[in-house]
């Protein structure tokens, strides 16, 4: 479940922004995902769960060799 949500947002976040990024790896990032199942008791001893996401977008910059090549194959990847 967790890898077909963020197969699905990694691809939206790559649609919505295509004409920032396409072809200007200068300008790409890294998405850092996490996501925790939490539960906790109440006061009335019943207790709550809930799922916690967070993400953020990193800039990834191109300087070496190594980072433009893996930048190039996730553009590949996402259609680029």
């Amino acid at each position: 479940m967790e890898q077909a949500y963020l197969d699905t947002r990694g691809c939206g976040i790559a649609d919505e922004r295509r004409r920032f990024w396409k072809e200007k790896l200068e300008r790409a990032g890294i998405v850092f995902y996490g996501y925790a199942p939490v539960c906790w008791q109440m006061q009335n001893g019943r207790f709550g769960h809930a799922n916690l996401r967070a993400e953020t977008v990193c800039p990834a910059i191109a300087d070496d060799m190594q980072t433009k090549v893996l930048l190039a194959s996730y553009a590949q990847e996402l259609g680029a």
